[in-house]
């Protein structure tokens, strides 16, 4: 159900990111984890830019919820980004 191209280029960036993520988190590589983000960020903008998470249709709507949740399952083990203030 990804209808947005901004939503197919996330889900396409974490699909490649993931075992990235997962092989460096394994290896202690934490410099490396932490340079990661920065490769995400325009998909993530672009996301947020274009596309209606909160959609009236409620499939649509769980869909891209999970995709974000993909985000921050992965980016939520580097830190606790609600504890952040800016």
């Amino acid at each position: 159900m990804l209808r947005e191209p901004a939503e197919q280029e996330l889900a396409a960036r974490l699909e490649a990111f993931t075992p990235r993520f997962d092989a460096l988190w394994a290896a202690d590589e934490f410099d490396a984890l932490f340079a990661l983000p920065a490769e995400l960020r325009p998909a993530v903008d672009a996301f947020f830019d274009t596309v209606m998470v909160m959609c009236d249709e409620p499939d649509l709507r769980a869909n891209r919820l999970n995709l974000l949740r993909m985000l921050e399952e992965r980016l939520g083990r580097l830190a606790h980004f609600t504890a952040l203030q800016i």
